[in-house]
């Protein structure tokens, strides 16, 4: 198995927060592969199938994943803007601490990704509030329950816990989504129906939507509407998907559909003479 990172485990062991998956159980995975003879090649910078056919591998299976961020499209500037693999990337490596100078944080997305960089947040020793963007309704957020539930509930007490301690009140500049935000220390820290579009120093302003027909997905699509509103922040943290590396794939001979996503067999998962992509 070749890695291009100097350990085992992937996205698991690199991104996933350890308080959500326990690095004794990645531990034991890890052994017991070890143990049925698996060989790990770490620091491994592979380009093509070809390098692999020349060490004398005749069968290749590309298990990259999807760890392609996708990007929000924002307007200005002013507010530190991170993609939250690289926020989870870098929390795990060095630190929460590494974002000690944020006061307000705000993550926008919908899936496990965004809880886990919501929880990982409210772990910055100084931020004062974590808010939560998602341009749909909690009913169509694709998170797990229990994520989703976990990470609404450390927001909501790390926003109760220093809005109590200061003014009594939560930083909103201007109108909020979220009821009462202004002035209720119990509000929820998830902005549904929002969407970033614009950035400027100390703040955020966001696109009020509404759920039109439903799109390809099954979901009612996002439509937007007339009216925005404002939050402070200075630390924006974006998870609104991630996709497949078409570039890598391509060295190896796959190709890919309109959606990015590899050609392959549907019962062997087989791409190209040789390469298996799954």
């Amino acid at each position: 198995m070749f890695d291009k990172r100097a350990g085992p485990g992937g996205v698991p062991a690199h991104i996933i927060p350890s308080f959500r998956l326990a690095r004794e159980d990645l531990a034991a995975d890890v052994a017991r592969l070890t143990k049925l003879g698996v060989e790990f090649r770490f620091d491994a910078n592979i380009r093509s199938a070809e390098e692999l056919r020349t060490q004398g591998f005749d069968t290749i299976f590309i298990a990259t994943g999807a760890h392609k961020a996708k990007d929000l499209t924002l307007k200005g500037k002013g507010v530190r803007v991170i993609h939250a693999l690289d926020f989870l990337d870098v929390c795990m490596r060095e630190g929460v601490e590494t974002f000690k100078t944020t006061a307000s944080g705000l993550v926008v997305g919908g899936g496990n990704t965004a809880c886990d960089a919501v929880r990982m947040a409210t772990r910055i020793p100084m931020v004062q509030t974590v808010l939560w963007s998602y341009r749909r309704t909690r009913r169509e957020m694709p998170a797990d329950t229990e994520e989703f539930d976990n990470a609404l509930r450390e927001a909501a007490a790390c926003n109760r816990q220093h809005t109590t301690e200061t003014t009594g009140t939560a930083p909103i500049v201007t109108h909020s989504i979220a009821p009462d935000l202004e002035n209720n220390q119990q509000a929820s820290p998830l902005l549904e129906l929002s969407l970033p579009e614009l950035i400027e120093p100390g703040k955020v302003t966001l696109r009020r939507m509404h759920l039109g027909e439903k799109d390809r997905s099954g979901r009612r699509k996002p439509v937007p509407s007339d009216e925005t509103f404002s939050v402070a922040c200075d630390l924006l943290i974006a998870a609104v998907g991630e996709e497949p590396d078409i570039d890598f794939l391509r060295l190896f001979g796959v190709e890919v559909d309109g959606n990015g996503r590899p050609r392959v067999d549907s019962t062997t998962l087989e791409a190209c003479p040789g390469v298996f992509v799954g």
